[in-house]
């Protein structure tokens, strides 16, 4: 049964994102429906966001989007 126990508990630990908290990560939904924030196309100026820290969270308002620079594919220029 403590086998059983110390099993599950490894098994939460692995899917918990704590731990990735912990190592400065964050993750970020949107406020409105609680979905995670995974692109700026998900977002518009205006939006509320909350972003959650391994020590707590916080709101805040997105002020502007900006997309990452296409990569450029070695060899062509």
């Amino acid at each position: 049964r403590r086998e059983q126990l110390a099993a599950l508990a490894r098994t939460l630990h692995a899917v918990s994102p704590l731990p990735t908290l912990e190592r400065g990560y964050s993750v970020t939904v949107e406020a409105a429906s609680g979905a995670t924030v995974r692109s700026i196309t998900q977002l518009s100026p205006a939006a509320t966001i909350i972003t959650h820290l391994a020590d707590g969270r916080f709101t805040a308002v997105v002020k502007d989007l900006t997309p990452n620079a296409a990569p450029s594919t070695p060899g062509k220029h």
